[in-house]
């Protein structure tokens, strides 16, 4: 699973989207852009012991050295930092916690990890890069949720990645602009402000991936979110229904594939198709983080290897039995009974032995 969702898609595959993608996928940008403007300037409460804030305050390096040795001083701790708060690494498995971004319903993983970037190039386009995203959520409304206040009957599991170093180098440009303001603000306005807001189109194409999974198996999706937005978006709800049903349509219909085409056939808000908006952050994995990525990419594939009669599964048998061997070496089960609350562990262990059975059927 990893190795399928672990770099960039190297094979051309072939991709029919909707008839109305463009529209939907233009008018969600159109909204993605309207909402980060909006908590540019105005910003939510979330506390000081927000697992986020706590990390920051605890980087424990001078901002007075250049960028680069800024960057490799956070990139040496980070791993440091995050066991403080049992959080998930190369080298420790975490545990889930009360979730800082998803509400009470949900329980969160947070991975924490540095990928090889540019410092200098990321501190330069600091108010627009992504150093947390959401790789799993359990929210199924396509309304975007205001910060930190989401309340609604999805229950679940949520995945979060931060790439620690450079949400230091975002958070170190932020103070940097705020030393030159009359009014500084905190890193708490830093985090409503600018990390949540660039974190909704990795929250969105999940949602996309969660109504997919609820239409194959009859789940209930909720249409609408509970805390309304402050500003006017652009309603796509039936829109988007009719796109749904037209991916589900394709993905039941053809001869067997394998799972790369199906990935390219379900289009993306923000990428090509998914083949390129679920690639996982390219970081080492092992034994203690690769259980948290299996977790995060379960409900995609929970969904592809039961559409069409598994007809996805007879054509992708070589790597879903590789995915099937890795799932039982890296001790998937045991990491999920130990780090998950029980139900939420015992639901999430049946898709995974859905999953297995479909391999081995």
């Amino acid at each position: 699973m990893i190795e399928l969702f672990g770099q960039l898609p190297q094979r051309s595959v072939s991709s029919i989207k909707p008839g109305q993608w463009d529209f939907i996928q233009r008018n969600v940008q159109d909204n993605l852009n309207r909402y980060k403007e909006h908590y540019r300037y105005n910003s939510s409460f979330i506390g000081t012991r927000h697992v986020l804030i706590e990390m920051l305050y605890g980087l424990g390096v001078s901002m007075r050295q250049p960028i680069e040795d800024y960057y490799y001083a956070v990139k040496d701790r980070t791993t440091s930092i995050a066991m403080v708060h049992q959080l998930t690494t190369s080298v420790n498995p975490g545990h889930s916690h009360a979730s800082g971004f998803y509400g009470s319903n949900c329980a969160q993983i947070t991975c924490v990890y540095s990928q090889d970037i540019d410092p200098v190039k990321a501190y330069a386009d600091w108010s627009k890069i992504e150093s947390v995203v959401s790789l799993a959520h359990p929210i199924t409304s396509y309304q975007l949720p205001a910060p930190f206040s989401i309340k609604t009957g999805d229950y679940g599991v949520s995945v979060i990645g931060v790439d620690l170093p450079l949400l230091a180098i975002q958070y170190r440009a932020f103070l940097e602009e705020q030393s030159k303001q009359t009014d500084q603000l905190s890193a708490i306005n830093f985090i409503c402000r600018h990390v949540w807001p660039n974190m909704m189109p990795s929250h969105m194409e999940q949602v996309l991936i969660n109504r997919l999974h609820a239409k194959v198996f009859g789940l209930k999706v909720n249409d609408v979110s509970i805390a309304r937005l402050p500003i006017a978006t652009i309603d796509l709800n039936s829109a988007l229904r009719n796109a749904e049903d037209t991916i589900i349509k394709r993905l039941n219909e053809g001869p067997n594939e394998d799972i790369e085409v199906a990935l390219g056939n379900i289009p993306s808000f923000s990428a090509d198709t998914a083949r390129y908006s679920s690639v996982l952050p390219n970081v080492a994995n092992t034994a203690t983080n690769t259980w948290a990525f299996y977790l995060a990419r379960l409900q995609l594939l929970h969904m592809l290897t039961t559409v069409g009669n598994g007809r996805f599964v007879t054509g992708s048998k070589e790597s879903l039995s590789q995915i099937s061997r890795q799932l039982q070496y890296s001790q998937v089960s045991a990491y999920l009974k130990k780090c998950l609350p029980p139900l939420l562990a015992s639901s999430t262990q049946n898709k995974l032995d859905d999953l297995l059975k479909s391999v081995a059927a």
